[in-house]
């Protein structure tokens, strides 16, 4: 292809590979469905989400959780205590 003025490009122009992320979404749980669970309220996961306890991303005005994350998370506290327990509210 040439541009208008007549010269050849040095360099065909290079596209990006575009990546899709609607696969990924379905991989994004909100605190509504991470609160249904575990039985609990959303402003519980909310809480913990804050203070940095779930591994949650805060996109506007809401968390997200990874399902990745929370898997990691939720092996790494099993295998460290070799069972889940109730975090103490404060």
């Amino acid at each position: 292809m040439m541009p208008a003025n007549g010269t050849e490009f040095a360099h065909p122009p290079q596209v990006e590979e575009q990546t899709t992320i609607t696969g990924d979404v379905k991989e994004i749980l909100d605190v509504r469905d991470v609160a249904e669970m575990f039985k609990c309220s959303r402003e519980k996961i909310k809480r913990m989400a804050r203070r940095g306890e779930l591994p949650a991303f805060k996109f506007g005005k809401h968390w997200y959780v990874r399902k990745d994350d929370l898997e990691r998370f939720l092996t790494g506290r099993v295998e460290l205590r070799g069972h889940l327990r109730r975090i103490q509210e404060v």
